[in-house]
């Protein structure tokens, strides 16, 4: 996977990790409060790629992965900053992505 950082993004830096050929970049930061008080970092990222389960039992449709644009959040972990132990399933558009998070990371804020 390469990591590249969108250009509003430049205290990041490029990753090259070593997973299927995917290019991730990084569209937006945000940041909420766990528990009223631990702020916690939100990223949304893109992908090429919406990874399947690779169950046998699911249909097709879900097992297999699919290339296209799709959108994931990457959300820190509470009791370890600057650690992404989070990460959501893929959304097919910037504002689903968004919807998502405001639903699960109460007051949150993109920067």
């Amino acid at each position: 996977m390469v990591f590249r950082c969108a250009p509003n993004q430049p205290q990041m830096r490029a990753l090259k990790l070593n997973m299927k050929n995917t290019d991730e970049l990084l569209i937006e930061t945000g940041s909420w409060l766990y528990a009223g008080s631990v702020e916690c970092i939100v990223h949304l990222v893109e992908r090429n790629v919406a990874y399947g389960s690779g169950d046998s039992e699911d249909p097709i449709e879900v097992r297999e992965d699919r290339d296209g644009v799709f959108y994931y959040l990457k959300m820190s972990d509470p009791t370890a900053p600057g650690k992404f132990s989070t990460e959501s399933g893929a959304f097919e558009s910037i504002e689903k992505a968004k919807g998502y998070a405001g639903k699960v990371c109460s007051e949150l804020v993109w920067k």
